[in-house]
């Protein structure tokens, strides 16, 4: 019987609600870096992507009594948080527009790396 596990983040069906998400944080980091990534920014940035949906359906996991700890919830947002430091993202110059995700997702991932730097 052949395996049929996802082995990669492109054999993922990306129907389904986490891709989808993953794919449209990995899209607005992009844009925050300023449209144009190396090769090593962009696995970096579809790390934090990942990692950033893993904590979120964790922490509902987590709210909804379906088996997660406190401990999954806050290992998962420190992973987030260290690998968000890891970009390097810009300082944000404006405040956000709702209507600009890509903006609000930089100075989103910008103050996560501030308050990880702040409680070191």
């Amino acid at each position: 019987m052949a395996d049929t596990a996802p082995m990669s983040f492109r054999d993922l069906d990306g129907r389904t609600k986490p891709v989808r998400r993953a794919k449209f944080l990995e899209l607005a980091f992009v844009a925050a870096l300023g449209g144009m990534v190396a090769d090593h920014q962009r696995i970096l940035i579809r790390r934090v992507a990942e990692l950033i949906v893993i904590s979120e359906q964790t922490r509902v996991r987590y709210l909804g009594g379906a088996g997660a700890t406190v401990d999954d919830v806050v290992r998962a947002e420190n992973a987030v948080a260290r690998a968000t430091a890891a970009l390097n993202l810009p300082a944000p110059t404006t405040a956000a527009k709702p209507s600009d995700p890509a903006r609000a997702a930089q100075e989103w991932l910008h103050s996560l790396a501030t308050d990880d730097e702040a409680a070191s």
